[in-house]
């Protein structure tokens, strides 16, 4: 039977469904560009083989902050409107 993924136990670090997609979706974009994956796996897609090395804590990553122009294209006016 095949693993049915949910969002119900996220990897530890990660506190929200957007910030796991996302990390899922850059580590895809690395195997896809030739990055050899972390360890050998069932999977032969690349953003499957992602989801197992997240899951497995097999990527480093770190959340940076975000400069006052990334905040601006992103729509925020300054950093005081995040934490609203």
């Amino acid at each position: 039977m095949a693993h049915k993924y949910t969002f119900d136990n996220l990897p530890e670090g990660l506190s929200s469904k957007f910030q796991y997609v996302m990390l899922v979706a850059r580590r895809a974009e690395q195997i896809i560009g030739g990055s050899m994956p972390k360890e050998k796996t069932k999977h032969s897609k690349p953003s499957r083989i992602a989801m197992h090395e997240v899951d497995n804590d097999l990527v480093q990553w770190s959340l940076a902050e975000m400069s006052e122009e990334e905040l601006q294209a992103a729509g925020f006016e300054d950093a005081a409107s995040l934490e609203e």
